[in-house]
């Protein structure tokens, strides 16, 4: 007898009441009674293989038989999601749980990646944002912040809440976010200094893009000159207006102002002292009457200014001053130098000045000691004595002097080169 299994099956044995006779598929004996024999026969069993890629397992592997409905099933692990199950690299299934009928020997790998999550990126208004989209857990991701040119970088804030303040911002990608650059107007320092002459205003913080003027302020007897930024004239103007784009940091240079001093004199004697001065220096200009002359006074514009020879004044503004003098007349009238010896000369403590044709005694002197600055010392005197008068000098330095000797009534009796050496 033979037994022919069918499709997808196999001969398992022949049975005689319920007893195996024989496993062969050909089973052969000799007739002697009636037999009643059963050919057995299974259905194929077929070997179901899996495999996994990282981040996940897998279940439901083994033999099974033909036409046996199986399912296998992936389990992702943390931070995984299952992608699909491949065969020889083909996809045959994207569900985790795939269901098949039992046909053949399988094997079949379940493939699993990182989760992904969304960035999201916003922004208030100043500036734009770099590095949102979709990346897998774990990865190190950075977002960037760009202010506008008017603007500023303040922060990144995540519902609400300050996360980081540096422009470039990295962290590891674990969730989905949403995030917002936050920019704020830009503002700039304006930094003023000044040198001596004057004072300035304007400095502060100001907004980026606004109109701005700073101010420079001369002292009396100083001129502005000018603003200078790194070592270079910026502006020429006392308000100096300009447009916010940076900070800046400017100086306000001043000179001070120079005034002519212009002397004239009258027939009779010269004027000594004139020139160019800077604003507060104090001047003495000198009027020197001739032989046969004496001063009267000083005069700008036809106005007296000052009675005594010696003219002091602070310059602060250019002048032109006269010295007048007038003709000596009268029966006292003298011939100065030629009339009037002054020693001892050099002196040191004393000098006596001696005049043929005046009773100094009647008559009265004063005597006055000019320095080469025209600085005027009144003398004292200590002594008189017929046509000759004693008197101490000053506690002047050593040098050469000039000496005026007039009688009470302003009439030179005297103009000497007096050598004072201690």
């Amino acid at each position: 007898m033979v037994a022919t299994p069918g499709d997808n099956c196999q001969f398992t044995n022949w049975t005689e009441n319920g007893t195996i006779v024989s496993t062969d598929q050909s089973y052969t004996f000799t007739v002697s009674v009636d037999r009643t024999l059963t050919a057995n026969f299974v259905a194929n069993t077929y070997l179901v293989t899996l495999e996994a890629t990282d981040g996940g397992s897998v279940s439901g592997q083994g033999t099974y038989g033909y036409g046996t409905s199986h399912t296998i099933t992936a389990t992702p692990g943390d931070n995984f999601t299952f992608v699909s199950w491949t065969e020889n690299d083909e996809v045959v299934s994207t569900d985790s749980a795939y269901t098949f009928t039992v046909s053949a020997d399988r094997t079949l790998k379940a493939n699993f990646a990182l989760k992904t999550f969304s960035i999201t990126l916003e922004t208030t208004t100043g500036g734009s944002v770099s590095g949102q989209g979709t990346y897998a857990y774990a990865t190190t991701q950075t977002v960037t912040a760009t202010p506008d040119a008017a603007y500023t970088f303040v922060s990144w804030t995540e519902d609400g809440s300050v996360i980081a303040t540096e422009m470039s911002y990295t962290f590891m990608v674990s969730e989905n976010r949403t995030l917002k650059a936050n920019f704020a107007p830009r503002t700039c320092t304006i930094t003023l200094s000044s040198l001596i002459g004057g004072t300035v205003s304007g400095q502060g913080t100001f907004t980026y893009g606004d109109s701005h003027t700073i101010t420079a302020n001369p002292y009396t007897g100083y001129d502005f000159i000018g603003w200078i930024e790194d070592g270079t004239v910026v502006s020429t103007d006392q308000s100096y207006t300009f447009t916010v784009e940076g900070d800046r940091t400017l100086d306000a240079t001043f000179s001070v102002q120079s005034f002519a001093v212009s002397l004239d004199a009258t027939e009779g004697g010269t004027a000594a002292g004139e020139g160019t001065y800077i604003w507060g220096t104090y001047l003495a200009v000198t009027a020197i009457p001739d032989a046969g002359y004496y001063f009267i006074n000083w005069t700008e514009d036809g106005v007296e200014v000052s009675g005594n020879e010696v003219y002091s004044f602070e310059v602060s503004w250019s002048r032109t001053i006269t010295a007048n003098f007038g003709t000596v007349t009268g029966s006292t009238i003298l011939t100065g130098n030629m009339d009037c010896d002054v020693y001892p000369n050099p002196a040191s403590d004393h000098v006596r000045v001696e005049c043929s044709q005046v009773d100094v005694t009647t008559q009265g002197t004063h005597a006055i000691l000019y320095d080469k600055l025209g600085n005027a010392y009144l003398l004292d005197q200590v002594g008189t004595s017929g046509n000759s008068t004693t008197y101490r000098l000053p506690a002047v330095a050593d040098g050469i002097y000039y000496m005026s000797v007039s009688t009470s009534d302003n009439k030179n009796l005297a103009r000497k080169t007096v050598v004072i050496c201690r």
